[in-house]
């Protein structure tokens, strides 16, 4: 008798174990498979024990990151994303108390943020321009990995700088960086350069002359570089009464002084601060004066007449004309000599 009883109690022993659960527990481990800058990530967490389906969520974790109740972390990891911990949790579907919670840590991978392309160069300008990484550990070593860099330029692989005088002008160089960490993680991007011709003024030195009074306006060209040109004196001055305009590059004004050939230096710069400059000549002619003395000698009817008009100052031969009034009937004003002639009637 007191042998089945022993058996009996043994018996519901093992029915009362067989329904008792395992505890709930997060078989997922951290860290958590690294995120990417600039692509989608998504992490299904699994679990074990418990009873029924699993209800999960997620606490601290940054903004860009969320929960599915089945299970899933996801999202797209902005620019500025870094290292991550959080807590996620997971609930069986009989028991509320019955759940585990775990802290997970997302590393952020390896990847180099500097955007595609690089700023312009210009051949025969400075250059210099840093490349930047974010995710990894520790600090970062650069190399070009694919292609090579426009002659001229190098990559500093302690600083991840870029530098140097570009020699060619190239419209799409193509190459690839590579940065390693630490722990010899690597992230690559292939970027874009365009170098640009050198910055040329192209106007022809000496300028056209000038007269002292009269209205001047030459207007100055360049080549080279990339966008819109500004203009500006960069050595000596223009003669006295002249301007140069910063956006178009017109010399105008009208001279004030006469200079046998005065001499400047004019610089333009392009929308990246390139820049090419030349050396000038200008001359500015005294004003036009009809040295002629007035009143021009008699003449009589019948009687043929010659007068020769004299100027000074200016350049080059003279025009001549009557500007006002008209002459005597029978005289004329030869227009390439300046000799008043004919027979007065």
């Amino acid at each position: 008798m007191r042998g089945l009883i022993t058996r009996s109690i043994a018996v519901a022993a093992l029915a009362a174990g067989a329904a008792w659960a395992q505890p709930v527990a997060i078989t997922t481990t951290s860290p958590l498979p690294p995120a990417t800058i600039g692509a989608t990530y998504s992490q299904t967490f699994g679990a074990s024990g418990g009873s029924g389906s699993y209800t999960w969520s997620a606490s601290g974790q940054p903004g860009w990151l969320s929960m599915t109740a089945a299970g899933v972390l996801g999202g797209l990891p902005p620019s500025t994303a870094i290292d991550s911990t959080f807590t996620v949790t997971v609930t069986d579907a009989n028991d509320s108390t019955n759940f585990a919670s775990g802290q997970f840590t997302l590393p952020l991978a390896l990847a180099i943020a500097t955007p595609s392309p690089l700023p312009p160069g210009t051949v025969g300008v400075n250059y210099s321009q840093p490349l930047t990484a974010i995710g990894g550990s520790g600090t970062y070593t650069w190399v070009v990995s694919v292609g090579s860099l426009p002659g001229g330029l190098s990559l500093n692989p302690a600083t991840g700088l870029i530098s140097g005088q570009p020699t060619t002008a190239i419209a799409a160089a193509s190459f690839t960086i590579q940065a390693t960490d630490t722990n010899l993680a690597t992230g690559s991007k292939q970027f874009a350069l365009t170098i640009n011709p050198a910055i040329v003024v192209t106007t022809n030195s000496p300028l056209p002359q000038g007269t002292v009074g009269v209205n001047y306006s030459q207007g100055l060209t360049a080549s080279g570089g990339s966008g819109t040109y500004t203009w500006a004196v960069s050595v000596g001055s223009l003669p006295g009464g002249l301007s140069l305009n910063p956006a178009t590059g017109l010399i105008s004004g009208q001279p004030t002084t006469a200079a046998a050939a005065a001499s400047f230096t004019i610089q333009a710069t392009d929308t990246n601060l390139a820049t090419g400059s030349k050396q000038f000549a200008l001359t500015i002619n005294p004003a036009i004066v009809i040295t002629t003395s007035s009143p021009l000698p008699a003449g009589t009817v019948g009687v043929n007449y010659s007068q020769s008009v004299t100027a000074s100052g200016g350049s080059g031969t003279y025009t001549w004309a009557v500007s006002v009034g008209s002459l005597p009937g029978g005289l004329s004003l030869n227009p390439a000599t300046g000799l008043i002639g004919g027979q007065p009637t």
